[in-house]
Parts: C-alpha cells; sequence; structure tokens
C-alpha cells in the first residue's frame, strides 16, 4: 500500500480556450516521489516551478517530473488551444508514484470560448423619420454569441466605404468635453447610489484609457462584470446610468440618440455576452442610399483572434439631410 498523501490538488473548474491557466499539487511522501500529468491533446505546460533543471520529460501528452527542489509541492501553468467545438470538457490525470505504489486523482476543467454568429444581416437598412424613441433604423444587423466566453468585436470599415465611422478621438474637442460630462453625471449617480460609487469610479477609469492590452481586458473584464451584475438587478440604477451615458454625448455632441436604444443595448451585454468595442462611436450618413462597407474583428479576453464577419450593408437616408448616429444603433444582439 502506498505511503503518498495527496494534500492538495488544484485545476480550476473552467477557463477560456487559448489562455493558460494555473494547477498544482502538494503531497507528503516518507521517500522521493515520480508526478505524472497526463495531458489532452490540445493541453499543454507553459511553466514548471520547483523543478530541478533536466528535471522533467515532456512527451506524448505525458508530464514526468522526478527531481524536485523541494520535495512536496509541484506548480504549474498550462494552456489550451483553440477547439472546434465552442465548449468542451477535459479531464487532466495526476499519478504519483514511489516504491510501494500510486495515488492518482483525476480534475476535469470546462474549456469554452465565443462563437459569434450573424443571424440577420439586411441588404438594406432605412432611417426612420421619427424614431420615437425606439430605434433609429427599420432592422439591424443581428448577431449572436452561441459561445460561453465574452466576445470583444470591433467593427472595421473598408476603403470604398461611402459611409465613415468616426471615432471620438477624430472629432474635435470631443473626448474632453465628453469625459467631463461623463464624470460630472456619474458623480451625480454616486449621489443617488452611493453602493455603486467604486464601480462608477472604476467605469470611469477605464473609459478614459481603454486599449486592448491583455491587462486593460483584464481589467475591462472585473469592471464590466460588475457592470452587468448591477444593471440586470437593479432597473432604477440601469435608466439612470443609460441616461448619464447619453446625455453626456449629447451634450458633447449634435449626435441623435436616443434612450431606449441604449438601455436596451446596455441590457444585452448582460445576457449576449458580446462586447463592442467603440460602441458609441457615430456613423455619419449622407443623405439618399450609400454603401456600408465593414467587417466584424472578434477576439475576446484571452486575445484569441477569430474569423472576421463581413457585415456591409446600404444604409438609406431618408432625411432632409446628414446625420450622425451611434455605432451601437445598427446592431441587434441577441441572447
Amino acid at each position: 500500500m502506498t505511503k503518498i498523501k495527496i494534500e492538495s490538488l488544484y485545476v480550476p473548474p473552467d477557463c477560456i480556450q487559448g489562455d493558460t491557466f494555473p494547477a498544482h499539487v502538494r503531497w507528503k511522501a516518507e521517500e522521493p516521489i515520480a508526478v505524472k500529468l497526463f495531458l489532452p491533446e490540445a493541453i499543454e505546460p507553459k511553466e514548471i516551478y520547483n523543478v530541478r533543471p533536466g528535471g522533467f520529460v515532456f512527451e506524448q501528452n505525458t508530464l514526468t517530473i522526478k527531481q524536485f527542489e523541494v520535495d512536496g509541492y509541484l506548480g504549474l501553468v498550462l494552456k489550451s488551444k483553440i477547439y472546434e467545438t465552442p465548449s468542451v470538457k477535459e479531464s487532466i490525470k495526476i499519478v504519483l508514484e514511489d516504491r510501494t505504489g500510486t495515488e492518482e486523482t483525476t480534475k476535469e476543467i470546462y474549456l469554452f470560448r465565443p462563437d459569434i454568429r450573424i443571424l440577420n444581416k439586411p441588404e438594406t437598412v432605412t432611417t426612420l423619420h421619427e424614431s420615437k424613441g425606439e430605434r433609429l433604423f427599420d432592422d439591424a444587423i443581428q448577431v449572436k454569441n452561441a459561445g460561453d466566453g465574452t466576445a470583444i468585436i470591433n467593427l472595421r470599415t473598408k476603403e470604398e466605404s461611402k459611409i465613415l465611422k468616426k471615432n471620438p478621438q477624430e472629432i474635435e474637442q470631443f473626448v474632453t468635453k465628453f469625459l467631463n460630462n461623463l464624470e460630472k453625471n456619474l458623480n451625480q449617480l454616486k449621489s443617488i447610489f452611493p453602493a455603486y460609487s467604486e464601480t462608477l469610479d472604476e467605469f470611469l477609469e477605464f473609459v478614459k484609457k481603454p486599449d486592448l492590452t491583455k491587462e486593460s481586458l483584464t481589467t475591462a473584464k472585473v469592471v464590466i462584470s460588475k457592470i452587468y451584475d448591477i444593471v440586470t438587478k437593479d432597473e432604477e440604477f440601469l435608466q439612470e446610468f443609460a441616461e448619464s451615458l447619453a446625455g453626456s454625448y449629447l451634450s458633447s455632441l449634435q449626435v441623435i440618440t436616443e434612450i431606449t436604444p441604449l438601455v436596451e443595448y446596455l441590457k444585452s451585454l448582460a445576457t449576449s455576452r458580446i462586447l463592442l468595442l467603440d460602441s458609441m462611436s457615430i456613423l455619419e450618413i449622407p443623405t439618399g442610399s450609400n454603401d456600408f462597407c465593414a467587417e466584424m474583428d472578434v477576439t475576446d479576453f484571452a486575445l484569441n483572434a477569430y474569423p472576421s464577419c463581413d457585415v456591409s450593408l446600404k444604409i438609406r437616408n431618408e432625411r432632409k439631410e446628414p446625420i450622425r448616429v451611434p455605432l451601437y444603433s445598427l446592431f441587434k444582439f441577441i441572447h
């Protein structure tokens, strides 16, 4: 009978595909042991801790360690590949052995990723003469995330597009005005909802410095999760939060922004698991019928790259003058 005793074994219950995740095992034994990890084909070790140089072998998806710096502990960083399916359960078998016998156990990990699908892409959308606070177009590009991971999508216009996406940074004085107005409005919101003050401060900090670095996305993931939790539970806060955003926008630039579609967009974030970067960037739409030529680039919080989706269509502006609308108003996110 083996005299090995496993004191602690950790493999996280889930992880996004293509990302790294930690694992460790601690044990007690009366003599030196060997540790074997039988890994799925799509998982490989990236870092190994407390192992002497040359003290391990990795072949045929099996990691064998026989020489430790200090007996009793093994730390690991593992990484999965991107699977064809958006969700999969894998098993990692850990075996500890000495001359008296073996002690083994198996841990499961759920690996997931986003899976973006275009459910509806009309050939033409038309601006409504009177939006009545409901929507700005007669139809929308419908997007669904059929996976479990949060998808981060970025709309990239093509050179031939007659309708341009304007980033706030490209509009003179917009950023300064918008951030000043937003900070003022969020401070007022904090006085109404003091319990959410810390989250609102974190949200403002994120808005001030958005980028696609992994560190920034990790911060964004935490902040957005907090906002998701609040808006799904507190309808009054959701309405006030949407009005704060829209109010900051309207007082900074002449953009057609309706409260209702913004509220619906914020609600959809909580259920659709889709984060549209530059969602409040501006589409400048001339009068008449014009081509909007664009592709949707897709990534996630692990910065994995997924196939782009073409979302080109015609936009017909039947109003008498060119208009500017927020980018999010062109989409409907389905959960």
